[in-house]
């Protein structure tokens, strides 16, 4: 299973936000899991700090995921179950 980040957009009681979380990939390679809380940049030095922020400006680069999309497919599965 492969993981990156990810921009993923919540809509909480009407308010909408967006937040970078760690997207989870099945073998096709689509998105098939996603952390529940959003993640924040993190290194136990100051390159792994900037390498780590670095991937986060590369989910700026990939199109915008809807969190809505993860609770579908686990509604989906429990009930095929």
């Amino acid at each position: 299973m492969t993981w990156n980040y990810r921009i993923v957009k919540t809509d909480s009681s009407g308010t909408i936000g967006f937040a970078i979380h760690e997207v989870y990939y099945n073998e096709k390679g689509e998105p098939d899991g996603v952390t529940e809380d959003p993640t924040h940049p993190f290194g136990e030095t100051w390159e792994e700090f900037q390498a780590d922020l670095n991937s986060y400006n590369m989910a700026m680069l990939q199109p915008v995921l809807d969190y809505d999309m993860f609770l579908e497919q686990e509604t989906s599965s429990a009930s095929s179950n």
